[in-house]
């Protein structure tokens, strides 16, 4: 699922998840997961990271692509998960 390629066959995307660590770099560790959406009425997104043991997941009822609607409340979560 997390094989995501190398080189020139890295296209970030496994069996049903992304290498989100690129995306969301205010992580500031590995990132993997998921988000969806319908311009009409959801945005949902999914991160696993495993090296600190922590999932994250926005969902709202708004429509809007996931990296610049909840994006950003995922790396909030994150940081004030930081210890």
């Amino acid at each position: 699922m997390t094989d995501f390629g190398s080189g020139e066959d890295y296209d970030g995307y496994g069996l049903g998840t992304f290498d989100q660590t690129i995306i969301a770099d205010d992580f500031g560790v590995e990132a993997i997961g998921n988000g969806g959406f319908d311009p009409g009425g959801y945005s949902t997104f999914l991160s696993v990271l495993p090296s600190k043991g922590i999932v994250i997941t926005v969902m709202t009822i708004q429509g809007g692509y996931p990296p610049d609607l909840v994006l950003p409340v995922a790396e909030k979560l994150a940081s004030s998960l930081e210890g």
